[in-house]
């Protein structure tokens, strides 16, 4: 029981940490003697905004443009 529950503890450290640090797309990096974290902000490669399109179609065409 005790290294069941040990375990547990483990991943939710574990899930909070991960959590944390890359919600949002975003990455956060503890600064030591600041408050505030240093934030990366890398977006999505070209491959997942095709995945995007293919799987989407047409609803997220801006008006008035031609095509994506």
């Amino acid at each position: 029981m005790k290294t069941g529950n040990s375990t547990v503890s483990e991943w939710k450290k574990l899930y909070r940490y991960l959590f944390t640090k890359y919600m949002d797309g975003n990455i956060k990096e503890k600064v030591e003697g600041q408050l505030n974290p240093s934030l990366e902000q890398p977006g999505y490669d070209k491959e997942w905004y095709r995945m995007l399109i293919r799987e989407t179609g047409e609803k997220f065409k801006m008006p008035g443009e031609a095509h994506h």
